[in-house]
């Protein structure tokens, strides 16, 4: 059992715990060099199993997180959406876990696909984002460069980089994106000039 020390927990002034530490305290000391008199005054004690648990605490209202578990069918079923400007884009997608319609915080991720001589045209938000290519092929634009990615490939993109998809003749693409920020609609996309696949 480990013993923590606590400032200003009077709860626990006086109690065995700090009468255990405080001898230790004294026994260790002699062949130590501490200075103790008003720091020992001044301590306080709580034990492991005292201590609450801060992983399992939400960030917004302090009860306790659990875990969200999403099946294929129910994923299945979820509405498509798309930009209701084509010049962004003929990107679908489906949004898996935002709130308020899933109970979780500070992350929210989606399914996106981009069908043959597709794109989602080029943009930046402030937030950092991940995509996990599920399968198919196409490519990745990001701060002027492209990439090829394929199923099993992984992107971390920058907050405020500049990115798009694109996809050429014959190829569709299918990704994982993952934001952290409890609910999607708090990304704000900010659209670059339109440009369609060169692939």
């Amino acid at each position: 059992m480990t013993i923590l020390i606590k400032e200003r927990d009077q709860q626990a002034r006086g109690s065995i715990w700090e009468k255990v530490f405080l001898a230790l305290l004294h026994k260790t000391v002699n062949t130590h060099p501490w200075k103790l008199s008003t720091f020992e005054r001044s301590l306080t004690f709580t034990t492991e199993m005292e201590k609450p648990c801060c992983s399992h605490k939400r960030h917004d209202s302090g009860a306790a997180q659990s875990p969200v578990l999403m099946d294929h069918s129910t994923i299945t079923n979820l509405a498509e959406s798309a930009f209701p400007e084509p010049l962004y884009g003929n990107v679908t997608w489906q949004t898996l876990l935002s709130r308020p319609d899933t109970l979780t915080d500070s992350m929210c991720a989606g399914l996106a696909t981009c069908p043959p001589e597709g794109f989602l045209s080029l943009h930046q938000h402030t937030q950092a984002e991940i995509y996990y290519i599920l399968s198919g092929t196409g490519s990745v634009e990001i701060d002027g460069k492209r990439h090829a990615v394929s199923g099993g490939s992984i992107l971390w993109i920058p907050g405020d980089a500049v990115h798009g998809v694109f996809c050429g003749p014959g190829e569709t693409l299918h990704w994982l994106y993952v934001f952290p920020e409890a609910r999607f609609e708090d990304i704000v996309y900010r659209f670059q000039e339109p440009i369609k696949s060169k692939l």
